[in-house]
Formats: C-alpha cells, sequence, structure tokens
C-alpha cells in the first residue's frame, strides 16, 4: 500500500490543479460545461488487456459523473460533474479533450474537432488500475470504460500496452 500512496498524490496532483472555477457549481459554468449527450461504453471489459504475469489488482479509484458504470462500487468512486472531468481529461490529454482553443481565434465547430459531449457525456468516467508484483506496479487507465494510454511521452512497458510502470508516470508527470 505504501508504493500506492504515490499514485493517490499523482491523482491528487491533477485534480488540485484544476481551476478554481472548474468546482464550481454556479450557473454559468453549469450551462457552459454541462452537457446532455448519452453516454456509451468504450469497451466491453472482456476484452481489456490482462495484467501481465504475477500481477494483481491492488487498488481502483474512479472520478465519474452520475450514473456512471464502473468497476467501483460507488464509495471508492467520486461522483463529479463535467466541470472536473473536462479539466481533468484535458490536462491528462485523454482522446478528444487534446486541441486546444486557438488564441484570439473565436472557437467554432468548424474550426476545433473539441466537443464537451465527448470529453465529458452523462456518466463520463476515468479510472486507474493498479496491479502490484513484488515492488513493482503497474497502472491501466480506462476513459469512459475504455483502456487508454496516458499522454505522449509516457512509455507503456512494452510496445501497443496499456499498463504503465508507476516510476515512469511519476516521471512522466513531472512527480519523481
Amino acid at each position: 500500500m505504501k508504493r500506492v500512496t504515490p499514485v493517490l498524490a499523482l491523482g491528487a496532483l491533477l485534480l488540485t490543479a484544476l481551476p478554481a472555477h472548474a468546482t464550481d457549481n454556479g450557473p454559468a459554468h453549469r450551462d457552459s460545461y454541462g452537457t446532455k449527450a448519452v453516454y456509451s461504453p468504450g469497451q466491453n471489459p472482456r476484452t481489456y488487456q490482462q495484467a501481465p504475469a504475477g500481477y494483481t489488482a491492488v487498488f481502483t479509484e474512479n472520478v465519474s459523473r452520475h450514473g456512471s458504470r464502473s468497476a467501483t462500487d460507488g464509495e471508492d468512486g467520486d461522483t463529479v460533474l463535467a466541470l472536473q472531468i473536462i479539466p481533468l481529461a484535458t490536462l491528462m490529454r485523454l482522446p478528444g479533450s487534446e486541441k486546444a482553443a486557438t488564441p484570439g481565434r473565436t472557437y467554432t465547430y468548424a474550426n476545433n474537432p473539441w466537443r464537451g459531449a465527448e470529453v465529458a457525456s452523462l456518466a463520463s468516467n476515468i479510472q486507474w488500475d493498479v496491479f502490484r508484483k513484488g515492488d513493482d506496479y503497474l497502472v491501466r487507465m480506462l476513459y469512459n470504460e475504455k483502456e487508454v494510454a496516458f499522454k505522449a511521452g509516457c512509455k507503456p512497458v512494452s510496445k501497443g500496452s496499456k499498463f504503465y510502470d508507476l516510476d515512469e508516470l511519476e516521471k512522466c508527470f513531472d512527480r519523481s
């Protein structure tokens, strides 16, 4: 459990890096960040990559919008709003959130592929699963129940893998 603490610290860092207005439930932000897009799981859990031999699941943390179907029992995960999912997804450079608006240019659907309905649909969720083998820890991320890679520059344990060594993630997110 002592090595899982850095995973929690990394998650806390990303959550605390959210802009102050991201946690404001005021009507102005609710209207600008909210979405009523229908949620659809990104992947069937039976198709998830298996942890490498000898690794066992030791921790799952989930950040999800209301109504999310996740691997946690609801007590482990925090129910949040799009106000929190969108900035967190953006900080982590998750699929659909990578392209920022061009400074000085008005955002339109024609000039930018970013869509709030895709980044944080109803029941949207981000989940980290931690696996342990001795003193080694691997982390896998699910975004809307689909295995996804961490941001560019983070190196998985092998080509095509969705598992990352905890030390690599700490380095990749400037936490080492």
